[in-house]
């Protein structure tokens, strides 16, 4: 997920993207390839890994301090892209957990959410 806000920062590869526990996480971004571009980036709230408002996880294995998601959005919307961030009470960094805290709350799969966001179903989530 880090690798995906990365490469909506620094390539022309995607018009649209969704990006799972990871922030932007690169100093002084210039996001000149975003202008235009929609991310939508879900992440748990209770991710011990990579946490939501940056920092070192207390479970996290790479001891890196990771950026803010609020800084990714910063970064993205200052560059013209269009960023939803989604908080997902009573999840962490696992994709199962995710997606399961998503099912309970939008009585949707997290693949679901994807799609809708990306156009391929006729739901908004």
């Amino acid at each position: 997920a880090m690798m995906t806000q990365r490469l909506v920062c620094e390539t022309n590869l995607y018009a649209a993207a969704v990006a799972i526990s990871g922030p932007l996480n690169i100093e002084r971004p210039r996001c000149i390839t975003a202008h235009g571009l929609r991310v939508l980036a879900i992440h748990g709230a209770d991710d011990a890994n990579v946490p939501v408002a940056g920092g070192r996880g207390r479970r996290g294995f790479s001891r890196v301090a990771y950026r803010a998601e609020a800084e990714s959005r910063r970064a993205l919307i200052a560059a013209g892209a269009r960023y939803d961030l989604d908080v997902v009470a009573g999840a962490g960094h696992n994709l199962d957990e995710i997606d399961r805290a998503v099912q309970q709350r939008d009585g949707v799969t997290l693949a679901e959410k994807a799609a809708a966001f990306f156009g391929l179903t006729s739901e908004k989530h």
